[in-house]
């Protein structure tokens, strides 16, 4: 998803009725931090529930997102270390 994309649904949230007292300079700064912070598709509804649908997709339903998190980076980490060719 590109950075656009991820924007859009961030702002989209912040349109609800719910945040109407919250100004956009406010919105923005926490769209920033959260990005910093490396975790701002982690915060958007819609992408994180996309996002553990393809890990429990991927590594099976009966882990909790912690564990789901844990065994991706894991993978990805095995992945970009060792000299893996093929299936792991």
């Amino acid at each position: 998803m590109t950075e656009q994309e991820v924007f859009y649904r961030y702002a989209t949230i912040f349109q609800q009725s719910e945040y109407d007292g919250i100004g956009w300079s406010d919105y923005y700064k926490a769209f920033k931090e959260l990005k910093a912070a490396g975790v701002l598709e982690d915060e958007i509804p819609e992408i994180a529930d996309k996002k553990r649908k393809d890990l429990k997709d991927k590594w099976g339903a009966n882990y909790d997102d912690e564990a789901l998190r844990y065994l991706e980076n894991l993978y990805n980490g095995l992945m970009t270390t060792q000299n893996v060719n093929g299936a792991l």
